[in-house]
């Protein structure tokens, strides 16, 4: 059994679609597949019938950015095998979404000290993200 549960499609920050990802997760002999893409379950439907297809077992997975209370940055959550109708994980999704993922959120530049300009993320405290405790709460729901 050989997996790799931490896969992104074309749907976030991946290059190949689902299709595209399942036919080589395939061909490099995996048994076990999750496309966890950013802020979004849109892959999901597609990479389990792609899977089934080819004998492989996917594992519906998504990586949700939150906000965590103290944190100074986002951070992430990965949630694994939530139901098929997953409204409250889509919910969390959502808001991390329109808050703007941090993998696309325009950075502005400031001096570092050393007369270099190095980049930093513009957002209020918590960047809008949604909990760490309601993306948490949403997954348990929906698992």
């Amino acid at each position: 059994m050989i997996g790799d549960l931490h896969l992104r499609s074309s749907h976030s920050t991946g290059r190949l679609t689902v299709t595209e990802l399942m036919l080589a997760a395939a061909e490099r002999g995996l048994s076990h597949v999750a496309v966890a893409d950013l802020n979004t379950t849109e892959a999901t439907a597609q990479a389990m019938k792609a899977a089934a297809r080819l004998r492989m077992t996917a594992i519906p997975a998504v990586e949700i950015t939150a906000h965590l209370e103290g944190a100074e940055t986002p951070i992430s959550i990965l949630a694994y095998g939530f139901a098929d109708a997953a409204a409250a994980v889509e919910r969390v999704c959502m808001a991390a979404r329109s808050a703007g993922d941090d993998l696309r959120r325009p950075a502005t530049t400031a001096a570092d000290g050393n007369g270099s300009q190095r980049p930093v993320k513009t957002s209020p405290p918590g960047g809008g993200f949604p909990s760490a405790s309601d993306v948490i709460a949403a997954i348990h729901s929906d698992g």
